[in-house]
């Protein structure tokens, strides 16, 4: 016999697929040291839009992009800067192929404005890795090559 608080909450479907697992970050992928970060605000170049700033700099040849991550308490509580961590995170792993070379970026979400869910952080961050891309004059697979011949 199952007890109320026991037994599944209706609408419960139970499948055989397990709990989506976690996205590993792991260490190599990350700026750890306050040298590296240092690094990457001195030397790096600054882009800005309405809810993120980043510091991009190009990182160690044959060494993987490493991202690093600031939030203030002015976003929010822990919770909430968390969720914004956790979305630039997973951002960050989905533009991928807009980083055809190693970069070291540092990442400061803007405290009013912070991409509160990952197609926001996604939307903003693909946003400024293009305008880096365009200033170093490196062409982003994002966008179609231009057609020759057509004027």
């Amino acid at each position: 016999m199952d007890c109320r608080c026991c037994s599944p909450p209706t609408g419960w479907a139970e499948t055989d697929s397990p709990a989506p697992r976690r996205v590993a970050f792991d260490r190599d992928a990350r700026l750890r040291t306050r040298v590296d970060i240092q690094a990457a605000f001195d030397g790096g170049t600054k882009l800005v839009n309405r809810q993120l700033v980043l510091w991009i700099r190009p990182g160690r040849p044959g060494a993987p992009s490493r991202l690093g991550l600031s939030v203030s308490r002015k976003v929010g509580n822990a919770v909430a800067r968390n969720r914004v961590k956790r979305c630039l995170r997973e951002a960050w792993q989905a533009c991928a192929s807009l980083r055809p070379e190693a970069l070291d970026v540092m990442v400061l979400a803007r405290p009013m404005a912070a991409p509160r869910d990952t197609r926001e952080a996604l939307r903003s961050l693909s946003h400024l890795l293009r305008k880096y891309a365009a200033r170093c004059g490196q062409r982003t697979p994002a966008r179609p090559a231009p057609r020759q011949g057509s004027a």
